[in-house]
């Protein structure tokens, strides 16, 4: 009998709203990640994957990794929560977020509601249709106006055969009828990796050029450039750009902005990173560039606990000569569960309370209630609370969603020291044999190891991993095969 174990998906909106991780990955350069929704709201499974795939070492992004953990069987999704605001004497309900799932764990609806001091009532909602592999074609968002639900926006997926997304096209419902209003059209190159994407408008029946984004990458796979054009009197002209350097270990060590000013790429702003013996990122600066020079602006300090967690983060601000504190937040966990934390401003030569955050957990690790206070006066008030629910997708369900026996097992032993064997199942893929690779990822989804990279015929395989190089703390291995795709977390404890 397999080894039970729980999975714990934190969807995105878990972890910070929507429109904050928007502006987040935006301001860092990431917006290849926001999921292709004019409504700014992510998809979840589209980031995770998109997250390994840029191996990034910000702090809130990499929150997000750490917080998706997968399981062989019986796996939880978290399915709504319910916000309540503090009125000074008791919790009061403010709004209600809900998921239904499919039977093999895809999000078909989501509803927002609002409460109006006696029932809820129904605000917005978002349906998806999936095609037989899982992949999204239909996003459709609707607001609740006069007693009924009335559709506002939509986006349609066309997928290749390699299963890249070749196609968007976005609708707005205008006089009882969808009328188209973009569509982008992206190319990729041999190890899938987007390379460029168009942005058409539909004006006067004819697709018009507006935007254009060209992707360059390393050998390692790893974004190097990002170009953003526009259409003008019928050539792309240069906008801005985007450039990325990394050290061996995959890590970001800049991030560069720059803008298309008198036919020259001006730098703007840039991002350094630098990282520990362990690394985990030990310094993150914010430059901008005045005067031909680069001034220092923002930068921000980590300490860990010997297990990876990042316990404190301490924030400083360039006054023109020296950096002085601003800001900072300490972490508290429970093995590796974050339960508190905490943020604190400098003022007066000493850190002083802001607000706190405090989260518990249910006996499947899922997380359950999170309490956010602020200080005030000298003690701590009040402000928000969010209470969690999740759905159980147990083992028979899940198989569902392994098509034609597509299974990866979890690692075991677990924890492990140094070795430990990882069974997977492939399946049929109609061509014979399937490109099949199966890679290790740390915690700030760099790649450590590749363990599979060869076509092999359907069946069942067994690989061991060796991890007598690496350092003790969690990791993510992920299979990808035709079509599929699954990740698995394993624990090295030395």
């Amino acid at each position: 009998m397999m080894r039970k174990q729980t999975l714990l998906l934190v969807l995105v909106f878990q972890v910070f709203a929507y429109s904050q991780l928007t502006n987040f990955i935006t301001e860092y350069g990431f917006e290849k990640i926001i999921a292709e929704n004019n409504q700014g709201r992510i998809n979840s499974n589209i980031l995770f994957q998109k997250l390994l795939e840029i191996n990034s070492s910000d702090e809130k992004i990499n929150e997000f990794i750490l917080s998706k953990y997968f399981n062989a069987e019986d796996f939880y999704l978290q399915s709504g929560y319910t916000k309540q605001n503090w009125d000074n004497s008791s919790w009061v309900n403010n709004l209600r977020f809900s998921i239904e799932f499919s039977p093999t764990g895809n999000e078909q609806s989501s509803l927002y509601e609002n409460w109006n001091g006696n029932i809820w009532e129904p605000d917005k909602k978002y349906e998806s249709i999936y095609n037989q592999v899982g992949k999204i074609t239909t996003y459709t968002y609707f607001i609740y106006l006069a007693g009924q639900w009335q559709p506002q926006n939509k986006i349609e997926y066309v997928y290749s055969l390699s299963g890249n997304s070749d196609t968007l096209t976005n609708y707005n419902y205008l006089n009882s009828q969808w009328e188209i209003n973009y569509r982008e059209i992206k190319n990729y190159n041999a190890n899938s990796n987007l390379i460029e994407k168009i942005r058409q408008v539909w004006i006067s029946n004819n697709w018009i050029n507006e935007i254009q984004n060209l992707y360059l990458y390393d050998g390692n796979n790893n974004l190097i450039s990002l170009t953003n054009k526009y259409w003008d009197n019928g050539i792309w002209v240069n906008n801005n750009q985007y450039l990325f350097t990394y050290n061996q270990h995959n890590n970001y060590t800049e991030y560069l902005y720059q803008k298309w000013i008198n036919s020259n790429w001006v730098n703007q702003f840039r991002y350094t990173y630098s990282y520990n013996q362990n690394n985990l990122l030990d310094v993150y600066l914010k430059q901008n560039w005045i005067n031909n020079n680069w001034v220092n602006a923002d930068r921000s300090t980590y300490n860990y606990d010997n297990l990876g967690n990042r316990i404190q983060t301490t924030r400083q601000l360039w006054d023109g000569s020296n950096w002085q504190y601003y800001q900072q937040t300490t972490y508290t966990y429970s093995d590796t569960l974050l339960v508190h934390y905490l943020l604190s401003q400098y003022s007066g030569n000493q850190f002083i309370n802001v607000n706190q955050t405090s989260i518990s957990y249910d006996n499947n690790n899922n997380k359950q209630i999170e309490v956010y206070q602020n200080w005030v006066n000298g003690i701590w008030q009040n402000s928000n609370k969010f209470i969690f629910t999740h759905t159980l997708i147990t083992n028979a369900e899940s198989e569902m969603s392994f098509t034609d026996n597509f299974y990866l097992e979890q690692n075991y032993p677990n924890p492990f020291n140094p070795t430990t064997k990882i069974k997977y199942t492939i399946p049929d893929v109609g061509s014979g044999l399937a490109l099949t690779v199966l890679k290790v990822y740390d915690i700030l989804g760099n790649e450590v190891a590749t363990l599979v990279n060869d076509y092999k015929p359907a069946g069942s395989y067994e690989v061991e991993f060796n991890a007598s190089n690496l350092s003790s703390g969690t990791y993510f291995y992920k299979l990808s095969a035709g079509k599929f795709t699954a990740t698995q977390k394993l624990i090295l404890i030395k």
